[in-house]
Formats: structure tokens, sequence, C-alpha cells
């Protein structure tokens, strides 16, 4: 659920990119057809990567995210936000097939509704939920941008 929640993440900061670094509508659109574009492939092409090499997907699909925000930190351009949301895409690609089959193979046996749910469920609650929380910040938090270091004094 959480990748579902970190690949919106990025879109309420949208405007703030267009007024902040002078991206432009075209652009907007370029990250988000890249996003889709690389989420489909994804899809498409390793949807049954799992089944050979089993759980490691579902490891890419964490690090895929993890690296696309990393990358979304640094947003100043179209370059830094169509990679960030081509890493996205990816992650969930990888996460809706492979961590979906995980949840399936390891969920006890009764009841048997339960894994269909959890994996049918994370995409469908993990965005919103990703949307909501990340407006809110850009809404009401002094600096929407900036991730708090544990480290940063004060």
């Amino acid at each position: 659920m959480l990748i579902f929640v970190s690949a919106v993440t990025p879109i309420p900061l949208y405007n703030l990119y267009r007024q902040q670094d002078g991206l432009t509508t075209a652009d907007l659109f370029v990250a988000t057809a890249v996003y889709l574009a690389t989420a489909a492939v994804s899809l498409l092409v390793f949807s049954r990567l799992s089944d050979h090499l089993g759980r490691l997907v579902g490891i890419g699909a964490l690090a895929s995210s993890a690296l696309g925000l990393i990358v979304l930190l640094g947003v100043d351009g179209l370059a830094p936000l169509a990679t960030g949301r081509a890493l996205q895409g990816l992650a969930t690609g990888l996460a809706s097939s492979a961590l979906g089959a995980f949840v399936v193979d390891s969920a006890p046996e009764r009841p048997r509704w339960l894994p269909a749910a959890v994996a049918s469920a994370a995409p469908m609650l993990g965005t919103p939920v990703g949307a909501v929380l990340s407006g809110a910040r850009v809404d009401h938090a002094p600096a929407p941008r900036h991730v708090p270091s544990p480290w940063s004094s004060g």
C-alpha cells in the first residue's frame, strides 16, 4: 500500500513546480504520461517476472519507489520530475503483480477472502491516502517541498 501512497505524493506539488520552477502544463503532462506509460509497460512486461525471480521483484518495487521519492526531492525541472515519476511507475507496476502475489502466497488459509481483499484494496486505499496526506502538507505545511531532517537543529 505504501508504494501506492508514494506514487501520488508529487501530484499535489505540481502547481508548486509550475510556480517555483517554471514547469509548464505540457511538462506536467509529459511527467504524467511517463508515469502512466512506465506503469503500463511494467505491468505488461514484468508481471510474470515474479514467477521466475520470486519476491526479489517485490524488493525491486520497494527500491524503485524509494529511489523515485529521492529523485523527486530535487525537482527543479522536467528531467528529475519525469525520472522520479518513471521510477514510481515502475514500482507500481511491479508492486501490483509481485507484491499482490506475495500477499496471496503468504496469507493464512482462513478466511479465504482475506488475501484477495488485501491485494485488491492496496491501490484503492493507498492512492487516496497519499493524495490527501500530500495535499494537506502542500496546503498547511510551511515548506511543503522540504523534508524535515532528524539531524537538523531547531
